[in-house]
């Protein structure tokens, strides 16, 4: 089955999109750490044609939306104390000197190849489902990134007993409507 994106010029609705990473601690006091989701808000892309798009993300509208103990099952509010820390260790920290993360799709049958820039570049072939409707297109999917292929650099925390997992979930929704 031949799946497009569409010839008509679409741009990313933020409002209707969302791009969500899941972060995991690692080493000898993760237990004592927090799971968290992070979610890159605002973004601005485009479907440039039937088979490619992009899309460009501020570090800097990066919030922390959901964390977890390590470990557990139930996710809530992040910690109102840390979230600021944890936001500024994204920024200053694991994409130091990087404005934005840009991404470029090109869509091949059920999959995309994406390619993922920020001071370095991922890339990958992620299966996808792409949804047409009244005047939009919709494409989600998950993958999972190396923050160090992205040259991200891990956050420094005291004497190095918790660090951020190299491999970082991403689940995407985004929605592309006509101007």
């Amino acid at each position: 089955m031949h799946v497009n994106l569409g010839t008509d010029m679409h741009i990313l609705d933020p409002a209707r999109s969302t791009f969500v990473a899941e972060t995991i601690p690692t080493g000898l006091m993760a237990r004592l750490g927090h799971d968290l989701r992070v979610e890159a808000r605002g973004g601005s892309g485009r479907i440039v044609d039937d088979k490619h798009a992009e899309a460009r993300f501020a570090i800097d509208d990066m919030r922390v939306l959901e964390s977890r103990r390590h470990g557990t099952a139930q996710w809530g509010p992040p910690p109102a104390r840390d979230t600021a820390e944890i936001e500024e260790r994204l920024r200053e920290q694991v994409f130091k000197r990087v404005a934005a993360i840009s991404v470029t799709a090109v869509l091949d049958g059920a999959f995309a190849e994406l390619e993922v820039v920020a001071r370095d570049t991922w890339r990958g072939r992620v299966p996808v489902a792409i949804k047409h409707g009244d005047k939009q297109v919709e494409v989600s999917g998950a993958t999972t990134l190396s923050l160090s292929a992205l040259g991200g650099e891990q956050p420094r925390v005291p004497l190095g007993v918790m660090q951020l997992e190299d491999a970082v979930t991403v689940r995407f929704r985004a929605t592309f409507v006509e101007p």
